[in-house]
């Protein structure tokens, strides 16, 4: 999967979209897709980059993603992630 760099205030939502679109558009086949699946396995990703990046600390990982430190613990705990270092 491609990387795609989104910083907080450093692009536009419309920006934002287009660099998804560009990297990540697969095209929806003809019996269609669950969105809702796709998006939450995109957001996985996305979590556990930025909790590798930064040592597995929560803070630093929020900070990246322009999250709260409890709105990532919250999504944390709904995808049921764990360190795996324990």
């Amino acid at each position: 999967m491609a990387a795609v760099g989104i910083r907080r205030g450093r692009q536009s939502c419309s920006d934002v979209a287009a660099v998804l679109k560009q990297s990540f558009h697969v095209g929806i086949p003809e019996e269609g897709i669950n969105l809702k699946k796709m998006v939450e396995g995109f957001e996985k990703e996305l979590l556990l980059e930025a909790l590798e990046k930064t040592g597995w600390v929560k803070n630093k990982a929020a900070n990246l993603l322009g999250l709260n430190r409890t709105t990532l613990v919250e999504k944390l705990k709904k995808m049921q992630i764990t360190n795996p270092a324990g």
